[in-house]
């Protein structure tokens, strides 16, 4: 869970500084990013 928890915070912070394609190049990691920034 932790682990879960850290790479899907990264990925909010990679989505939110611009870099979502160079830092998540998956897109499971980039919908659970969007849930990220949804809910923050």
């Amino acid at each position: 869970m932790t682990v879960l928890g850290g790479v899907v915070l990264a990925a909010g912070f990679s989505r939110r500084m611009g870099r979502d394609k160079l830092g998540l190049p998956w897109p499971g990691p980039n919908a659970g990013c969007t849930v990220l920034d949804a809910v923050l």
